[in-house]
């Protein structure tokens, strides 16, 4: 009985050019960081999670928690008080919400993902890939802004989507390449029957993609995958933190910003 060979060369990855389909959170840009660095020191969220235990830390040990939480859910990572009980995910994903709409800022300043430069050069060649198609789970209307700056050349070839993802990978040609930073969603990919013939880069690092209880355990299984289906994948370092910090965001930008209030 043959075996089947499952590719993990970078050189070949875009080769399944019919569509490039990206989650913006944690690939293009990081939204979710700059929050975090703008509120840490604010009363807004003190009465619920334990926001003390980010305020000393600079924006560096801030990136570094950031990068190594459990939870893809900032606030779920962070903890309510220990007066309190623990929320439903559906109750973080609310306050995040909420977060998120505190200011159209916390989009626009940029946080140098090493992806974001590695797209724009994919896309000044007309040739490399067909379509593209920025991912987010909730509509946030700032990231079509914020794509419109980043990919102003692209047109049409740039599209943002969002909603489930197990509906949106249904109209996604198969020989496509999907970037994600949330490695569950490759369980989709196969609950879709899209896992064969694609390609797939994962952000590498991320805390979050491991089992809660082991850090050295992914929370999905690619050997096993392997096995069963013929794929790519690869994973690929998106952060750096010397350029994320010294030409994204910096501390004169989060004293620039007007207070954050508790009614907010």
């Amino acid at each position: 009985m043959g075996t089947k060979t499952v590719y993990r060369d970078n050189n070949t990855l875009f080769y399944n050019s019919q569509c490039l389909c990206v989650e913006y959170h944690d690939v293009i840009a990081m939204p979710w960081f700059t929050m975090l660095a703008f509120t840490k020191n604010t009363s807004s969220f003190n009465n619920i999670f334990k926001m003390y235990e980010l305020a000393n830390y600079d924006l560096m040990g801030l990136l570094e928690w950031y990068i190594y939480r459990k939870h893809r859910n900032v606030f779920k990572s962070i903890g309510t008080l220990d007066n309190m009980e623990k929320l439903p995910d559906d109750g973080y994903d609310k306050v995040l919400e909420k977060a998120m709409s505190i200011s159209d800022d916390l989009y626009r300043i940029p946080t140098n993902l090493k992806f974001l430069s590695t797209l724009r050069l994919l896309l000044s060649d007309s040739t490399m890939i067909k379509q593209v198609i920025i991912y987010s789970e909730k509509n946030e209307p700032m990231i079509e802004n914020t794509l419109s700056q980043y990919f102003s050349k692209a047109g049409s070839k740039v599209k943002y989507m969002n909603g489930n993802f197990k509906d949106l990978i249904k109209i996604i040609p198969r020989d496509s390449t999907y970037v994600l930073s949330d490695i569950e969603k490759i369980n989709d990919l196969v609950e879709a029957d899209k896992l064969n013939l694609s390609s797939i880069l994962i952000t590498n690092g991320l805390r979050y993609n491991y089992m809660e209880s082991d850090q050295n355990k992914l929370k999905v299984d690619l050997d096993e995958l392997s096995k069963k289906y013929l794929f790519k994948y690869s994973f690929f370092d998106n952060f750096d933190f010397t350029n994320s910090l010294s030409n994204g965001i910096m501390p004169s930008e989060i004293e620039s910003m007007s207070e954050i209030s508790d009614d907010d």
